[in-house]
């Protein structure tokens, strides 16, 4: 049975504390990678304490204020009264779950959302959007129950969606919020992304890079040009007839290179554990440029 922790007031200073000590449902999104907004490293930044988490935005205010007038509509839509709750899974003391709603027969989860027109018009549509999907599985893990009811409220409209328990979706979101809580109780980072990048205005950085892309540009020229000349030698030695020819200081020749072998397709290799032969890693420094906006 889930630990009820009885923090009726979320948002307060003692739910800050108490959700700071583990992973919420909204972390889930985060963990799996589904969240728009954060990446696992910025959210063990936070959870480290090496940065603050931002203020809520006005998105955030917004949804602040429509819940309790989105939790009384779904009252009177459903006919179950709720109340607010704060959880803990059973065997996990590092998942924890703020439910907007319980049922107080504690069989229903309800999350409440006040969304953009994009979000809602999934939930109209019956569906629970992606990004939502992984913090109601979260909830449903934590609380013990076999469906959530997700419902939706922009102010105007409102849609019930009813998400049900997806436990093949909870056992890979247990072991990746498992590797996360270890990456913070051993303050080591997890994995970067793509997404994972500091802006600077730093000088020094600053002119490494443009001497960088001075000389990137030079190299991407002279490989296409390079490339331009070995195809003219190969029309010239096919037209001559000959797979090895001089001339202008340049050797031209063709041959053939063996294949590289797939390992995969080795059946010995099937039950061997290759990461045992793996060496240590090094260190590899890349240099990309900036993608056009």
């Amino acid at each position: 049975m889930s630990t009820d922790d009885g923090h009726d007031v979320q948002q307060s200073t003692e739910w800050h504390r108490w959700r700071a000590r583990g992973l919420g449902s909204s972390d889930a999104p985060v963990v799996m990678r589904a969240s728009p907004y954060l990446t696992p490293f910025g959210l063990w930044q936070e959870k480290t304490g090496r940065v603050e988490r931002p203020p809520p935005n006005q998105y955030m205010l917004r949804g602040h204020a429509l819940e309790p007038a989105a939790r009384r509509l779904y009252e009177k839509h459903t006919g179950t009264i709720v109340r607010a709750r704060t959880l803990t899974h059973p065997e996990h003391a590092w998942m924890r779950a703020s439910l907007d709603g319980l049922d107080y027969a504690g069989g229903r989860v309800v999350e409440i959302k006040c969304p953009g027109p994009e979000h809602m018009l999934t939930a109209i549509e019956g569906r629970c959007p992606a990004a939502w999907y992984p913090q109601l599985q979260h909830q449903l893990a934590v609380a013990g129950v076999a469906v959530a009811d997700l419902w939706v409220y922009d102010g105007e409209h409102a849609a019930l969606v009813a998400v049900p328990r997806d436990d093949s979706h909870i056992a890979l979101l247990i072991e990746a919020e498992r590797a996360f809580w270890r990456c913070v109780e051993e303050d080591t980072p997890p994995p970067l992304t793509e997404r994972d990048c500091m802006q600077t205005n730093d000088p020094e950085f600053l002119a490494g890079a443009e001497l960088w892309l001075q000389a990137n540009a030079k190299k991407v020229e002279a490989e296409r040009q390079e490339e331009a000349g070995k195809e003219a030698m190969a029309r010239a030695a096919a037209r001559l007839g000959h797979p090895r020819i001089m001339g202008g200081g340049a050797v031209f020749a063709r041959y053939e290179r063996k294949g590289c072998i797939d390992y995969g397709r080795i059946p010995e290799l099937a039950t061997v554990d290759v990461e045992a032969y793996r060496k240590a890693p090094i260190q590899v420094d890349r240099v990309t440029r900036t993608k056009a906006t």
